[in-house]
């Protein structure tokens, strides 16, 4: 009476790549429009609006190294989770 759970061993490879973040599919966040759901996530890092723009025409590898070298917002660590779940939103939407 149970269900059975399916596991996706590699959810980058058809047909599952739409559900990674790094797809590119436009995402329209706060204003900008995306790549893909890696480089709206990567962007919310930035403390101003102009620096997020940036990432609109970066590819998913490069706003994750992007990223990785920006100055984070001070309330990066608290909202981090809630923007990453208002981005999967968005992307789906």
């Amino acid at each position: 009476m149970g269900f059975r759970i399916r596991v996706i061993d590699d959810f980058h490879a058809e047909p599952y790549a739409f559900l990674s973040n790094a797809y590119e599919t436009a995402v329209l966040y706060e204003g900008l429009v995306f790549g893909s759901a890696e480089a709206a996530f990567q962007a919310q890092k930035c403390r101003t609006w102009e620096e997020r723009g940036v990432f609109a025409d970066l590819s998913p590898a490069r706003s994750r190294n992007r990223g990785r070298q920006v100055p984070l917002r001070a309330d990066w660590e608290k909202i981090r989770l809630t923007v990453m779940e208002k981005i999967v939103m968005a992307k789906f939407l």
